[in-house]
């Protein structure tokens, strides 16, 4: 019996569906998803290939190559947007931890070449250029990183702007490169709320420990800090590769999860125990403290509710990396 190379359930979307490739029409997937001139059969092929990743039912390490084969030449808006960002939560936290930090190194390759190869100007050329800062990890990635915002580098139709240089400065901060003198720096070029915002969103993702306490205090126990700000504070606080510095804020989390919905009112306090779980710890060890921690804690059911949450996408994650070490 002949048999397509791609066979694409549900194709045209005509129903609610959450829908698997074969292995032929993976593979198809994988090596050529660019090649498809309708872009809802490719938005269905993202969808799907991602779900499977999730699931564990596709390796982490293959959706990370299927992104940086294909991406580049993808023409949908919220593809462009969002894909990149599940490529790169799937490379550092769903990869097995023997094959993580080959992956990674070809993530931020990736990221860089696509920035640059980008059509000059585009939406797609920013949105690569804000991962490829995002991801930036070696020494030469961070050199590169610095050099675009300082002017030494200059991408061909990359507009560095404020609110990319405050992307670039927040990588920066990321990887210890830069520190409160830079940001404060960045803070008399852009004096406006956002600045001061993004400002604290910097801090924020600093991997030393005076900056942690501080942005956990800002964000998860005052509650006179404006809401936006806090919602910058939050979302920063956990970043890859800072396991040393965030270890300590697994027990100050579930501590503050009783107090969090009268200290902070509902609506900040859903954002802080949201953005600030510990996913980025993810491990067995980790899956057991919360599961001790849910037997017998007496807290706000909405407060709960995030934990709850939290502990699934871990078991998650970890369900994908089993899947990605083969």
């Amino acid at each position: 019996m002949r048999q397509p190379d791609l066979l694409l359930l549900n194709d045209a979307d005509l129903t609610y569906a959450k829908i698997r490739l074969d292995e032929r029409s993976l593979a198809t997937v994988v090596g050529g998803l660019s090649t498809l001139d309708d872009s809802l059969a490719r938005a269905l092929c993202w969808s799907a290939a991602w779900d499977m990743t999730r699931d564990g039912e596709m390796a982490a390490s293959d959706f990370v190559r299927l992104v940086l084969a294909n991406i580049g030449q993808e023409t949908d808006a919220w593809g462009i947007s969002r894909i990149p960002t599940y490529a790169s939560q799937a490379a550092h936290l769903m990869t097995a931890p023997a094959n993580r930090d080959a992956v990674l190194a070809d993530w931020e390759e990736g990221m860089g070449r696509l920035m640059r190869t980008a059509e000059p100007g585009s939406d797609s050329q920013l949105t690569f250029a804000r991962m490829y800062a995002a991801t930036a990890t070696s020494p030469a990635a961070v050199d590169d990183v610095a050099a675009i915002l300082s002017g030494a580098v200059v991408v061909d139709g990359l507009a560095v702007d404020q609110d990319l240089r405050w992307s670039l400065i927040s990588a920066l901060a990321r990887t210890g490169r830069f520190g409160e003198t830079e940001i404060v720096e960045e803070l008399t070029r852009d004096t406006t709320i956002s600045g001061k915002e993004k400002a604290a969103a910097a801090r924020a993702a600093r991997p030393d420990a005076d900056a942690k306490a501080a942005a956990w205090k800002a964000a998860m126990l005052d509650a006179s800090t404006p809401n936006e700000t806090a919602r910058s504070i939050a979302v920063s606080f956990n970043q890859y590769g800072q396991e040393d510095v965030l270890t300590p804020y697994v027990e100050k989390y579930l501590d503050a999860v009783g107090d969090a919905w009268s200290n902070l009112g509902p609506h900040k306090a859903a954002v802080a125990l949201d953005a600030m779980f510990p996913r980025v710890l993810a491990s067995d060890d980790l899956v057991a403290r919360i599961d001790a921690w849910l037997e017998t804690a007496d807290v706000n059911p909405g407060a709960r509710r995030y934990v709850v949450e939290g502990r699934a996408d871990i078991a998650r994650f970890l369900r994908a990396q089993q899947r990605d070490a083969g």
